[in-house]
Order: structure tokens, then C-alpha cells, then sequence
């Protein structure tokens, strides 16, 4: 993941000087703690959900609700989600779709196929966010991240600790997933990125 944080941050960045383009990045934000918070609900059956995994679902919700609110902040149009008040709609839920398809091809339980893309979504929000709220700290924007990445950060350790306890492979599956998930990222910023320049105006030619 450090290869990719140069390109990320110069990402942030070049949306952070925009407010409208920011919103919709919130949105975006927003949108796919809504799909983690989905996911988790679907995948799960009603009789078997723990105390943990309610507890994930209640967070994952509040930060949907989080970054819903600041992204209302900058840009009012964002009150939903739509292809307008996001970026990369689709490709967002595509990234998901995909790792939830790669890891149930392994034919796990459910509760492994839960911890498994629980565990590659968490490692990468907790890099994104932590790269994200040093961009915001550098620049006028109030927005604190300091309890979201302490709960990003708790979920990946007790996915990590599960995994370790009852994977006896997972030191050389994760491996494997984490660079499945990494290519499946880099198919995600692209979106992002074009998209971001697509509507950026262009300088007229001299």
C-alpha cells in the first residue's frame, strides 16, 4: 500500500481544493460505509448475529452518517446517492461486489467470508483515512478523524486476531488476498481519478 500513497494523496488533494467535488467525495465515503454496513446485514443470518457483529453494524452505519454530514456541509446536493452527488458510483460498488465474489470462490463459511473482506476493506480505509485526515490537517477544513480511525483500527485488529485463530493458513492467504484486493483498488483510484479530471475545465489554448 505505501507505492500507492503518493498517487492518493495527490488525489486528495487536487478534490480537497474544490468544495463541490469534495461533497461528492464525502458522499462517496459515505456510500461505501453504507455498502460495508449492507453487506455485513446480508451475509449474515439473523439468529447468528454476535454482539461484535451488531456492534460493526451500528459503526459502519454511524459512519456512513458521518461522512453524509460533512459532505452535506460542502455540497448540498449530496442528500443521496446518486452518479452526481458522487464519484465513481458504480465502480465503488463493483470494487465490493468483486471482493466479496473473489473470496467466497475459496467455498468458506460465511462467518470467514465476513472476516476475510472485513479484513482487506479495513486495511485499506485504515491506510486511506490516515492519509486522508493528514491532507485535511494541512489544510482550513475542521473535519477530525480521530474517532473513526481508533474504530477502523479496532475492527482490523479483532478481524486480524479472529483470522489468526482460526485460519491456519491465514499468514499465507492474507498474502494472496491483500494483493487481490490491491489490483482491485488500483482499478478503483483510476475511476475516481478520470473521473475527477473529466470535470476539471481545461485551460484554453493560447
Amino acid at each position: 500500500m505505501k507505492d500507492s500513497t503518493p498517487n492518493f494523496k495527490k488525489f486528495l488533494i487536487d478534490v480537497i481544493s474544490n468544495d463541490g467535488a469534495h461533497g461528492r467525495w464525502l458522499n462517496t465515503l459515505s456510500f461505501m460505509e453504507y455498502l460495508g454496513c449492507r453487506k455485513i446485514v446480508k451475509s449474515q443470518h439473523s439468529l447468528g448475529l454476535s454482539y461484535k457483529i451488531l456492534e460493526h453494524i451500528h459503526e459502519e452505519a454511524g459512519h456512513a452518517l458521518l461522512f453524509k454530514k460533512w459532505a452535506m456541509s460542502l455540497n448540498p446536493k449530496t442528500y443521496s446517492y446518486t452518479t452526481k452527488s458522487t464519484i465513481g458510483l458504480e465502480a465503488s460498488e463493483e470494487y465490493f461486489q468483486n471482493l466479496d465474489r473473489y473470496i467466497e470462490s475459496f467455498k468458506m463459511s460465511s462467518l470467514l467470508n465476513y472476516c476475510y473482506v472485513t479484513y482487506l476493506v479495513e486495511m485499506r480505509a485504515t491506510w486511506a483515512y490516515q492519509i486522508y485526515s493528514q491532507v485535511i490537517a494541512a489544510s482550513a477544513h475542521q473535519f477530525s478523524f480521530k474517532g473513526l480511525l481508533k474504530e477502523e483500527d479496532q475492527h482490523l485488529k479483532e478481524m486480524t486476531q479472529w483470522l489468526e485463530a482460526n485460519d491456519p493458513n491465514f499468514s499465507k492467504n492474507k498474502i494472496k488476498h491483500l494483493n487481490f484486493e490491491n489490483e482491485q483498488y488500483k482499478i478503483l483510484i483510476k475511476h475516481y481519478q478520470n473521473e475527477i479530471q473529466a470535470q476539471t475545465p481545461q485551460p484554453l489554448s493560447p
